[in-house]
C-alpha cells in the first residue's frame, strides 16, 4: 500500500488549496505525473490519498478513483488523559 495527504489549506481559484504556496487538487490528480498516472503499471499496490481539504479519503489505481470514503468514517486516535 503507498499513502499521502493532501493538506487542508487556502481555497484557491482553480478548485483546490493552497498550503505553503503549493496548489493541492483535493482528489488524485491525473495529469502526467501526477498520482493516478504514477499508480499506472503498479497493479499489485493499493494507494490511498487523504485529502483534508475536502475530508475524503480515496483508494484508486492507475485505473482511476475505486473508492471515496469520508476522512470521518476513519477513527481518531483518542486523547490517553
Amino acid at each position: 500500500m503507498v499513502e499521502h495527504t493532501h493538506p487542508a489549506g487556502t481555497q484557491d481559484t482553480a478548485g483546490g488549496v493552497t498550503f505553503g504556496g503549493t496548489h493541492f487538487d483535493p482528489t488524485p490528480s491525473t495529469g502526467p505525473g501526477q498520482d493516478i498516472a504514477n499508480a499506472r503499471g503498479h497493479d499489485n499496490i493499493t494507494y490511498v490519498e487523504a485529502s483534508a481539504g475536502n475530508k475524503t479519503v480515496y483508494i484508486y489505481s492507475g485505473n482511476g478513483v475505486q473508492a471515496q470514503v469520508p476522512l470521518s468514517a476513519f477513527p481518531t486516535k483518542k486523547d490517553s488523559h
